[in-house]
């Protein structure tokens, strides 16, 4: 109703304005209603609720959890004996309190006039206020039971299709499965049916069940029943908590899953999702199956291997790749973003579990501006520097390697060259490409065995020329 600070009868007043209802007594604060300001415009929040048939029920039946589980049992009141344990010196060394230190001492079993008004003592609050609401109508409603939770496949393979079903007495208007893959994403809530065809066994046998796939690492699901009066969960504190399955998915080992590619220094290459031009580096499943990451770590500090985790739900597909954003910004459920930047000046990258092994790692130094390094062949060769960035694909793809199995001779001279080279092939040539290092074409010439090229004008630096013919192709620098 108000300020979570004020909630235990530290403010006596349940709302404001032409409707509101004033100041509250002790016994009013007590038997203040669930229902309270379901149709005051004051309180549009509470309007949506109350005005939503099921969502009223949902509401009535997290108040009947809150109150099972804190004030039924007095565990509010465990829980503030502990905390008034920690903070009682600091409470009396504040010079700005506005209560005495024997009101701080007495506080959760006495009441404490304020004015004109009276501050109930906390377990004299809560304890008139708990049998009040067991002996209210909404909480004494014939409230649903869920029970016998079965999943037909505890341990599913990706992609697979699994069964969840559930024994629910009293749920005359409707049963659900709430579902989601992923912590940051909602749920999806869909029906569960008693008809004998959703792997609930017999029709009309109490037995609920509805299919899902399986479709990520990680499957969080509740159940919610409801009929005309009240709703139940299950668990009872969902969606806050909930239940999963965990896919049969292995977790990469060394050799399987390699740091394939970074770019240290991202100025005008590929932007992550927020639009930005971050670092990122590229993973690649060597295998032909799907493997978690989930239990490894990735790091920029040898002396810190566990400096970043991998989220519980990261896939990597069958020879597919897997690209993490070194940004310090925050995972989302699509994107993963590491707690660490790289270093354009050069560091260090370890993949590793938790035991300390190491499955790929790395040293490498000062970075260009836009230049990757990568495996080159992709996925098993020796870092290089890239002709061009290659973002979540194959490096290398004309195959540099190639260059060993070719017994033909490119010429290029002078070499540096200033004003003017010369390219001579062997063979009769498709064209000539000089590339920068980040992939653009500078110059290109037509078919031809040998080729004579103005230069004058292209800057200094490193630069790539490709050239190929009708069978071979090949890259040299």
């Amino acid at each position: 109703m108000w300020d979570l600070n004020m909630s235990l009868g530290g403010f006596p007043f349940a709302g404001g304005g032409a409707t509101g209802m004033g100041s509250l007594n002790v016994t009013a604060m007590t038997q203040f209603p669930l229902n309270a300001h379901s149709t005051d415009p004051y309180w549009p929040l509470l309007n949506n609720i109350f005005n939503n048939a099921q969502f009223k029920r949902m509401y009535y039946a997290h108040a009947r959890t809150i109150t099972n589980e804190f004030f039924v049992t007095n565990g509010y009141s465990t829980n503030a004996n502990y905390l008034q344990g920690i903070i009682n010196p600091y409470v009396a060394a504040d010079t700005n309190k506005f209560f005495t230190d024997t009101q701080y001492q007495n506080s959760l079993t006495t009441d404490i006039a304020v004015g004109s008004y009276t501050v109930p003592g906390i377990n004299n609050l809560c304890s008139a206020r708990s049998l009040y609401i067991l002996g209210t109508t909404e909480y004494n409603y014939t409230w649903p039971a869920i029970s016998n939770i079965v999943v037909s496949d505890t341990f599913p393979n990706i992609g697979s299709t699994i069964y969840i079903t559930a024994t629910i007495a009293n749920a005359g208007l409707g049963v659900y499965l709430g579902y989601r893959y992923d912590n940051d994403l909602h749920f999806t809530r869909i029906p569960m049916f008693d008809d004998g065809t959703h792997g609930d066994g017999s029709a009309g046998d109490g037995v609920y069940g509805v299919s899902v796939t399986m479709d990520a690492a990680q499957l969080y699901h509740y159940i919610y029943a409801e009929n005309t009066d009240a709703g139940m969960f299950s668990p009872e504190r969902a969606e806050h908590e909930f239940y999963h399955v965990t896919a049969n998915v292995p977790v990469a080992t060394n050799g399987q899953v390699v740091i394939n590619e970074f770019l240290a220094v991202n100025q005008n290459d590929t932007t992550s999702e927020n639009g930005n031009n971050e670092d990122w580096i590229e993973f690649y499943n060597t295998t032909n199956t799907d493997l978690s990451l989930f239990g490894l770590y990735l790091t920029d500090d040898y002396t810190n291997p566990t400096k970043f985790a991998f989220p519980e739900n990261t896939i990597i597909q069958a020879n597919g790749y897997l690209i993490i954003w070194a940004d310090e910004k925050n995972t989302t459920s699509s994107y993963i973003h590491t707690n660490f930047k790289l270093a354009g000046t050069g560091e260090e990258l370890m993949l590793s579990d938790l035991n300390g092994n190491v499955l790929d790692s790395l040293t490498f130094g000062p970075q260009a501006n836009d230049v990757s390094m990568g495996r080159c062949p992709n996925g098993t060769g020796n870092f290089q520097v890239l002709p061009s960035t290659t973002f979540a694909k194959e490096n290398c793809p004309v195959g540099i390697n190639e260059i060993s199995s070719y017994n033909g001779r490119i010429d290029i001279y002078p070499n540096p060259a200033h004003s003017q080279m010369t390219i001579r092939f062997s063979e009769i040539a498709k064209s000539f490409t000089i590339c920068d290092i980040t992939g653009r074409v500078i110059l290109s010439a037509s078919r031809g065995q040998e080729v004579k090229l103005d230069i004058s004008n292209v800057p200094a630096g490193v630069y790539f020329v490709k050239a190929g013919s009708s069978t071979k192709r090949f890259i040299i620098n």
